[in-house]
């Protein structure tokens, strides 16, 4: 019995068929894997500047160890290193409140199948980075005085609210210069009420 010309011919469309499958697939799955990648680096990116900035204040205070702590002779000014400090705990609050947000969403993306499990654990390791750098914080605080490891955070927050109500303002500001330059682009006139 001899073959038709058609199976090697099938035989050969298949096998060409499953190798492209398989290349869209493998692409897509390392395309998704450098795109998490850049968004983890991303987020670490934004904590650096101020761990850098207090890493490096503290190294040249480290240098002179034999000054007391709470004296006013410190070669870095206290009030400076315990502002850095601040900075990077109001950084680690910015990025809890974000993580935040991304596992919620995570979460259903999770419960309805659209992502994988590789996400998930791509967030904890965020996640634990982060309370590592919390505990971090909080160990420099107590450096300066004990009480203040416990409150750093709380001043961190409200330096946090500060900041988001002054952009809030900004941005009240800005819309409103771009509609006054708007209307005046039409040709009407503006009225501004009287403080």
């Amino acid at each position: 019995m001899a073959l038709s010309i058609f199976v090697p011919i099938a035989y050969i469309a298949s096998l060409f068929a499953a190798l492209a499958l398989f290349s869209k697939v493998y692409r897509s799955r390392t395309q998704r894997l450098w795109r998490q990648y850049q968004e983890s680096t991303a987020a670490d990116k934004s904590m650096v500047p101020a761990r850098a900035i207090y890493n490096a204040l503290a190294e040249v205070q480290d240098e002179y160890p034999d000054e007391d702590p709470t004296s006013p002779a410190w070669v870095v000014p206290r009030a400076t290193l315990q502002g850095a400090l601040l900075a990077r705990a109001v950084t680690a609050l910015r990025n809890m409140a974000e993580l935040r947000e991304n596992k919620s969403a995570l979460t259903s993306l999770l419960e309805k199948g659209s992502v994988g499990d590789d996400a998930a654990a791509l967030l904890e390791t965020m996640d634990q980075d982060l309370r590592v750098e919390v505990t971090h914080i909080v160990r420099e605080a107590g450096r300066f005085d004990e009480s203040w490891s416990k409150l750093i955070f709380e001043s961190a927050n409200q330096v946090s609210t500060n900041m988001r109500y002054r952009d809030i303002v900004l941005d009240i500001n800005k819309q409103r210069d771009e509609e006054t330059a708007k209307t005046h682009q039409l040709g009407l006139e503006v009225h501004r009420m009287e403080k």
